[in-house]
């Protein structure tokens, strides 16, 4: 692995409440600007990374402007740190469980980003984002990259765009970490029901990312079936609504409890400290802020990867 010779300074694009920056954090780089045009996310990045400045701002528009500003926040000495510059642009017209935006519309944060890194030059970048995103993306080194393979209890695939760095795994299937490792009380749970309990992966509608109904101008759908998984595997991803538990009963898959907030943080490889509490945002915009995050490890092991 590289050993990392300088000092690790990144600035955190699209930030969201800070899955990149948390990772970032654990690989023990400073973390000297995020930014993000959501005001209640930026609130929570702002609890919980007290020492990190955190802007509310919308990207996309003039990239002198901004690398002004980031050069603001940046140590004057170049030459004494090592620059990372991530973003994580907005997946949802991306994403395949999304068919009422055209895909190639979700491209233009992403090549904005891209073009942000031309105009800047950091030493390393990388970009986040979902994995149709991989076969739009032209011109960049680019991976697919399974959180589980990195020991996050969940298996989110996601394509890593960027140069400067390696990921390399540190779990196989074999060894992937289970939501029952993550969250053992649920081992208790199971056996005061006196059964096995699941995961219900019950999936929203997907659509074929390339196919496009000349009539309306939205994304075909197509019916994808639902996964459940015993809660020893990692969680699956794309679902309807928050992970819901489940107890066998006579062999039917019943209704056990939702997951709270909390434990979703906990699948995704945030740490017990992080703190969700904050007055003014409701448990439906930190369902959106806790779907959408970076996992913490995947920022850790790029950071972790860098040439130098």
């Amino acid at each position: 692995m590289p050993l990392l010779i300088k000092p690790v300074v990144v600035v955190d694009l699209f930030a969201g409440i800070g899955g990149a920056t948390q990772g970032f954090h654990n690989a023990g780089a400073k973390v000297a600007l995020a930014i993000d045009s959501w005001d209640k996310a930026v609130l929570l990045h702002e609890h919980n990374f007290p020492h990190t400045e955190c802007l509310i701002m919308e990207l996309g528009g003039d990239i002198e402007e901004l690398a002004e500003i980031i050069r603001s926040y940046l140590p004057h000495e170049s030459w004494e740190y090592h620059f990372h510059l991530h973003g994580s642009p907005p997946c949802q017209a991306l994403s395949q469980a999304n068919a009422k935006s055209n895909p190639d519309q979700g491209m233009e944060l992403v090549n904005w980003f891209f073009e942000l890194v031309d105009y800047m030059k950091p030493d390393s970048y990388s970009m986040e984002n979902v994995i149709p995103a991989f076969k739009r993306i032209e011109g960049r080194p680019k991976f697919k990259i399974n959180s589980a393979d990195l020991g996050v209890a969940q298996t989110r695939k996601r394509c890593i765009a960027g140069e400067g760095w390696t990921v390399e795994p540190t779990h196989d299937p074999g060894s992937w970490v289970g939501v029952s490792q993550v969250l053992p009380h649920l081992l208790k749970e199971a056996e005061e029901v006196g059964s096995d309990l699941w995961l219900d992966g019950q999936r929203s509608k997907g659509s074929y990312s390339g196919a496009i109904d000349p009539s309306t101008g939205k994304r075909k759908w197509r019916d994808l079936a639902p996964i459940f998984r015993s809660i020893d595997e990692p969680s699956y991803t794309i679902m309807r609504t928050s992970r819901r538990v489940l107890k066998d009963q006579d062999g039917e898959k019943v209704l056990h409890r939702t997951l709270t907030l909390e434990e979703n943080l906990l699948i995704h490889g945030f740490p017990p400290t992080y703190n969700l509490d904050l007055n003014g945002i409701t448990k439906k915009d930190l369902r959106v802020m806790v779907g959408n995050v970076v996992c913490p490890p995947v920022a850790e092991a790029i950071i972790r990867g860098l040439y130098q």
